[in-house]
């Protein structure tokens, strides 16, 4: 599964009635959009129009009021390079008006979560803090080169434009957990996780459970490296992994279980099994990893894109309890996390965007019949 596949099976039914543009947005507050029906036609490779420059703003009409979480922008870019990440005086804006005309700012992001669908394609996701309802809603650029390629700057050319509607989550990103080294504030439940230098990051979710069955997915996207190599752990931890810090790998410190990108899984303070081959999330930007935690019987499976992880040998089955992943994973109360160990002084800043799905409504791999209960149950 792609990330294209995802966004576009989550645009809910009521679409945009059109799309919008306006070169140089000089007066944000006070300024009418003009049209450009190619922005919603869900093409991710033909751009609307010339580069995405300062003050652009780009929008869409949703025919009527409507109450949504968030808008996603589409860019192309012709070389992507070997890793992509923000600028560090980027800065976009999101407004939403009942008239196209009276614009009401909504909230300011330096560096909202990118998702990528290939090597060019690219999904910025500018979610707001609370639902808002308008007719109208549109994304400024205030920056001439947002993001940087291989270090240099690089120019947008936007392609495409849906807006979002999530369901609301009981279990998303715990905001206590948040340090300087996420790059910003959270925004559930999608996070953008941001380590530099010879730091790690990590977070966990906010409602854990001591036992029962219970399973959850993370779709995990990175434009930094490829996935095999973004050094990026998923899993479950208890509260107190680390003293808080939520760093290393999830199971390094003896307080949890987790799956490592590069091919290893590693429980309770050791590594369980280095299978690179087998166990390797892979060579694209973008999966989803799901976990089958059995904390009755302190067993975990992982699967890829809705496919059981297997060491090699293995034919691991959740359902029947066959060949788990790890097994007597210490007892206690597991959350759902994600991590990110440092990478090289010399390489570019790890960033990861990670979303968290643990409802029915957003599960996208949890066979029908399951005996495991979604995280989110509620």
């Amino acid at each position: 599964m792609s990330v294209i596949s995802f966004v576009v099976k989550t645009i809910p039914p009521i679409e945009a009635v059109a799309g919008l543009r306006l070169d140089t947005d000089s007066s944000p507050l006070a300024d009418a959009l003009g049209s450009a029906p190619a922005l919603i036609n869900k093409n991710l490779t033909t751009p609307v129009a010339s580069t995405w420059a300062t003050e652009d703003s780009y929008g869409i009409d949703m025919g009527s009021e409507v109450e949504i979480d968030g808008v996603d922008v589409w860019s192309y870019i012709d070389d992507a390079g070997t890793y992509l990440t923000w600028g560090t005086s980027n800065s976009t804006e999101a407004y939403e008006s009942n008239d196209n005309s009276t614009w009401t700012l909504i909230r300011s992001t330096l560096s909202p979560p990118i998702f990528s669908a290939d090597s060019n394609s690219f999904c910025f996701r500018f979610m707001f803090d609370a639902p808002v309802t308008a007719r109208y809603f549109k994304v400024r650029n205030k920056s001439d080169f947002p993001l940087e390629v291989d270090g240099d700057a690089a120019e947008l050319e936007i392609t495409e434009m849906a807006h979002r509607i999530e369901d609301t989550p009981d279990v998303t990103w715990s905001a206590t957990e948040q340090s300087a080294v996420y790059g910003g504030a959270l925004t559930n439940p999608v996070v953008a996780i941001k380590q530099t230098g010879t730091t790690s990051a990590g977070i966990i979710g906010t409602i854990g459970y001591l036992s029962g069955k219970y399973y959850f997915e993370i779709e995990i996207s990175t434009t930094t490296y490829s996935m095999s190599l973004a050094n990026t752990s998923i899993g479950i931890r208890k509260t107190d992994e680390d003293d808080g810090n939520y760093d290393g790998y999830i199971g390094s410190s003896g307080r949890g279980a987790g799956y490592f990108s590069g091919g290893r899984f590693y429980r309770d303070g050791s590594l369980r099994a280095n299978d690179a081959a087998n166990l390797s999330y892979g060579s694209g930007h973008n999966y989803t990893i799901g976990v089958y935690a059995d904390l009755s019987n302190n067993t975990i499976w992982f699967s890829r894109d809705g496919s059981i992880v297997n060491k090699s040998g293995d034919n691991g089955n959740p359902e029947t309890g066959v060949d788990p992943a790890m097994e007597n994973i210490a007892a206690g109360t597991y959350y759902p996390a994600v991590s990110l160990f440092y990478s090289l002084a010399s390489a570019p800043p790890n960033f990861v965007a990670a979303r968290l799905n643990a409802m029915s409504s957003n599960i996208l791999y949890l066979p029908s019949g399951s005996s495991y209960t979604p995280w989110d149950n509620d």
